[in-house]
């Protein structure tokens, strides 16, 4: 019988089958095996690494926390009840000493009291009174024996007392025993401080009263007999010049605790005093201020508050000690006790109801960590509790003031100190950030300011090394007042942070053209960044500092540098920036068109700032160098900023101003309007003509109408009043910007006025800006209205209405704004003639649009809607009147005859007629 192909083929297959499954079940063994491995890898790993990783966070109510936290406090009681008990002891033994003493006088001195020669068989009669010497003598010897046996009596109870502070309190966790024993040291510890400081005072009052009555007894003696005994009396005297010297001597330690903090010589004695001094401070505090609210207070009020002061003090003036003695006094006083006691009596039933309730609330259990971990003297413990560490629930309960702060910083320190482990300072670190963190966001959505003192940043800042912790150290900066912008600075390299940090002190966003807000406390990570990059440099290593430098904006490291230096007192050291700008020049000039930068290189900083400014100067095709400009105009309006105008004119004296300005006219970047303003504020006549002649053959493009017109507005009216401007109208006529018009305007309408129209050179120009000034929905070359004021506009129309006013053969006179102002032989011929054959032409022949072209081809075209139309005849003069370009090999006649009949059809026609 045939087999089945498909049974054939099973059988055939079985083994394969049976090695998979057997792979398969190997495979999950070995899965099993390898997540084992892996969990314990897991485990070994944490292990190696958990000393520097922070603990997780766990709250104050932990038990692990509160058992550490009531070692912490048992160990801090323990010290000081062992040092009590210690005083104590040695008080102790020194009673026994000193009672034994005085019992050895005190026995003599009462047998002095009864006299010597009384009969023992005349037992009824007393015998006579002592002389009082012998009974002060035995009265000192008794107080000192009483204060003696007090003081032993007292450090016994006391010591008692103290011991029980030590024994464990009943409670269910340790969380109810650490509050209940802390209750209980607040309860009695301040109560057991006094005992023990009383207990020295009885000490010492007993030592006081022996030895006084010592004294006493010796004088006595030296004086009992007929003649004074000279020995006795000289160790009279020598025991209490002793006794004088110790008084001193405690008075003088005393003094010395009050003097100085620091003192270990302090007692009661001394702190009693400070009470006093503090108290009688606040007295007077309070009486000047009192004095003052009384001055304030008017006359009217015044006077009752007089009167009722004055009625309460009268009876206490004539109040005497017969008074106070008479029964009706003492019938009062016995009413009051009667009261008294009454009161007394019925608070009675309060005592017997009352129970002290424990306070175990959460906020009272925070502040209780920190106490105990700021004294905390055993490393081990503080790991045990670091781990319910934290600022949000400290600020959160006990909020930021002096106090509060005082807690936290103790608290810090000790946490921080060197006997701690590297973990437990991790988990400080790791609790500020978090807390920091949500400070600043929650601040940011509040509006608020952070609850972070300057002081807690500055401790945390100043312990992050440098530079492998500076990112850290610059995000702890960040959390201070105006240093948020730091913060986007913590997630870049250490490199490039250290580069940002150098220009932190920017304060100008070249993208958006606007100031950037005030700048914080940052001085410590420039300084920190500027030292490097320094240090780098000094040290030979360029490329390194190259490396940091590249990353930044070099515009904003110049103003950052400025800025740093002049306004929050870093010490830049201008050498490593010279050489970063000499780097910049080296890099720009290998750019195209910009090799004649790389002079540069090799001058001085300011030299080289100098020349920098004229960069756009004398090049007919100016590679990019808007860097290389910008570094240089930033340096100097840095300058500007702060006051230095003479630290500027220095630099600017090094090279031609007029090359500045003609740079500054043909630099495209944008520009700091200070910086021409200045220039031009300081312009003398010579320099201003020069700039004049550039400008008569100006052009735009090549000639930007912006920085002309800021140019314009800050040439000084001395030196304006004497050159011809109206070749810069074009340019603020035709090209026209609303940042500046309204002061241009002003003062381009002030130089017209002074300076008379009529010996303006350019009349058209004049012209068209006097008609800008008057048109009300002025427009610029971006589509702003630019305002013109109400002042201004009323006087361009009336120099507009005196041009027009003006005759032709005077308005076409000065045609050269370099010459002096006497007429050129021949122009009142042609233009009379001109002005004679035009009567006779008639006004509709010829195009009148042909009358136009010449003039309007001989400046920049006028933009829609902006250019002012002008009537035929008065284009006419004007055109006959443009300048020529001195470059024209021709004769002054022909010229004016040319540009005469090349103005107008009509006038061509009057030539051939």
């Amino acid at each position: 019988m045939a087999m089945d192909p498909t049974e054939s083929t099973s059988a055939s297959n079985k083994p394969i089958v049976d090695a998979l499954l057997e792979l398969n079940k190997t495979m999950k063994r070995v899965q099993k095996t390898l997540v084992d491995h892996g969990k314990k890898f897991d485990i070994l790993t944490r292990d190696a690494v958990k000393d520097d990783q922070p603990y997780d966070q766990r709250p104050c109510s932990d038990e692990s926390t509160c058992t550490a936290l009531y070692e912490m406090a048992m160990a801090k009681t323990k010290e000081e009840v062992e040092e009590w008990i210690k005083r104590m002891d040695v008080s102790l033994v020194f009673i026994a000493l000193f009672s034994a003493v005085l019992t050895a006088f005190i026995i003599p001195a009462t047998q002095n009291l009864f006299p010597s020669n009384v009969n023992s068989d005349s037992t009824s009669d007393l015998p006579p009174l002592p002389p009082t010497s012998d009974q002060d003598i035995c009265l000192l010897y008794y107080l000192a024996l009483i204060n003696a046996i007090l003081d032993a009596v007292l450090s016994v109870l006391a010591r008692q007392w103290m011991s029980r502070l030590t024994t464990r309190p009943e409670g269910a966790n340790y969380r109810e025993r650490l509050l209940r024993h802390k209750e209980r040291e607040e309860l009695a510890k301040k109560w057991l401080k006094y005992l023990v400081e009383g207990l020295y005072l009885l000490l010492l009052s007993s030592i006081a009263l022996f030895i006084s009555g010592l004294l006493y007894q010796l004088r006595n003696l030296a004086t009992s007999f007929d003649e004074t005994s000279p020995r006795l009396l000289l160790i009279w005297n020598l025991g209490l010049g002793l006794s004088s010297i110790v008084v001193l001597v405690v008075f003088a330690a005393t003094m010395h605790a009050v003097l100085y903090e620091a003192s270990p010589f302090g007692g009661p004695f001394s702190k009693m005093i400070l009470k006093f001094a503090v108290t009688c401070k606040r007295c007077v505090i309070t009486l000047l201020a009192l004095r003052e609210v009384i001055k304030t207070v008017p006359a009217v009020t015044r006077a009752p508050i007089s009167k009722a002061s004055k009625a309460v003090l009268h009876p206490c003036q004539h109040l005497r000690w017969h008074k106070v003695m008479n029964p009706p006094f003492l019938l009062h006083a016995t009413e009051i006790s009667r009261h008294i006691r009454s009161l007394f009596s019925s608070a009675l039933p309060l005592f017997s109801r009352r129970k002290a309730k424990i306070d175990d609330s959460y906020r009272k259990l925070v502040g209780l960590c920190m106490e105990l971990i700021s004294e905390a003297s055993d490393p081990k413990l503080l790991e045990r509790a670091v781990a319910s560490f934290s600022f949000s629930e400290w600020f959160s309960h006990y909020g930021k003031d002096q106090e509060s702060m005082s807690q936290l910083e103790k608290t810090m320190r000790r946490l921080t100190a060197t006997d701690t482990s590297n973990r437990v300072r991790e988990t400080v670190n790791d609790r500020f950030s978090r807390f920091a963190t949500q400070s600043s966001q929650a601040s940011s959505k509040d509006g608020q300011s952070l609850p972070i003192a300057d002081d807690l940043i500055t401790f945390f800042a100043s312990r992050c090394s440098f530079p492998s912790e500076f990112t850290t150290r610059v995000l702890y900066t960040s959390f201070g007042k105006d240093n948020a912008d730091l913060r986007a600075l913590t997630s870049l390299s250490t490199e490039e942070c250290i580069g940002r940090v150098l220009c932190s002190y920017d304060w100008l966003d070249e993208y958006a053209n606007t100031y950037l807000p005030k700048t914080g406390e940052r001085k410590d990570i420039f300084r920190l960044a500027h030292d490097h990059c320094y240090d780098l440099f000094s040290q030979g290593r360029e490329a390194d500092v190259m490396r940091i430098l590249s990353t930044v904006n070099s515009r904003s490291l110049t103003r950052s540098f400025c800025q740093g230096h002049d306004r929050s007192g870093v010490n830049v050291r201008w050498e490593l920036y010279h050489f970063f700008f000499r780097q910049r020049i080296l890099s720009v000039s290998q750019t195209p068109d910009n090799a004649d930068l790389l002079p540069l290189e090799s001058l001085p900083l300011e030299h080289a700032i100098a020349n920098a400014l004229c960069s756009y100067d004398g090049s007919t095709r100016s590679g990019t160098r808007e860097e290389i400009f910008g570094m240089a105009e930033d340096y100097c309006n840095s300058l500007l900023q702060i006051g230095k105008e003479d630290d500027v004119l220095q630099i600017l004296s090094i090279v031609d101003r007029v090359s500045i300005v003609r740079s500054y006219f043909q630099c495209q970047p944008n520009f700091f309007p200070q910086m021409i303003g200045f220039v031009a504020g300081n312009c003398d006549i010579e320099l201003v003509r020069e700039v004049n002649e550039f400008m008569v053959n100006a052009e735009y493009p090549s000639v930007d109408p912006l920085a002309v017109s800021y140019f314009l507005t800050g040439l000084p009216p001395t030196v304006s009043l004497t050159c011809d401007l109206s070749c810069f109208l074009r340019f603020l006529s035709d090209y026209r910007y609303d940042i500046v018009w309204r002061e241009a305007s002003v003062a381009a309408v002030s130089w017209l006025e002074a300076y008379a129209v009529s010996k303006a050179s350019n009349r058209p120009a004049v012209r068209r800006f006097l008609q800008c000034c008057i048109e009300h929905d002025l427009r610029d070359v971006n589509g702003d209205i630019c305002e013109t004021g109400e002042d201004t506009r009323d006087r361009a129309r009336s120099l507009l209405d005196e041009l027009d006013r003006l005759p032709p053969q005077t308005q076409e006179v000065m045609s050269d704004p370099n010459t002096s102002s006497e007429p050129l032989p021949g122009l009142d011929i042609v233009f009379s003639s001109a002005a004679a054959l035009d009567d006779n032409i008639d006004a509709d022949d010829g195009d009148p649009a042909s009358d136009t072209q010449p003039a309007s081809a001989s400046r920049p075209p006028e933009r829609d809607g902006h250019g002012p139309t002008m009537s035929a005849i008065v284009q006419l003069s004007e055109a006959a009147a443009t300048l020529l370009p001195p470059s024209r090999s021709h004769s002054l006649e022909a010229a004016l005859s040319d540009s005469v009949f090349e103005a107008s059809p009509r006038l061509e026609n009057a030539q051939t007629n």
